[in-house]
């Protein structure tokens, strides 16, 4: 983390991970129902990141790799909740 970071959107962030993603990911590698987020950065693009964050339902429906992951599950994926 650098100096410059703005605690209230961090706090404000920290709440939505753990109303939005918190029941799916876990922020080490290992994967909860989704895949665990460390090393995210290496395994995806800063857009495809920004894209899944601001629009994971889309993101859910159509993208391949989120496809992929999904086929891994045992059951029903439940669509993500509005903030």
């Amino acid at each position: 983390m650098t100096a410059n970071l703005d605690a209230a959107m961090a706090d404000a962030g920290l709440k939505v991970r753990e109303v939005k993603c918190a029941s799916c990911h876990k922020i080490t590698s290992e994967k909860l129902v989704g895949p665990g987020w460390k090393g995210v950065t290496q395994r995806r693009k800063p857009e495809w990141i920004m894209n899944f964050i601001t629009n994971p339902d889309p993101m859910i429906s159509k993208d391949p790799a989120v496809q992929a992951q999904l086929e891994l599950l045992p059951g029903p994926y439940a669509q993500s909740k509005p903030i």
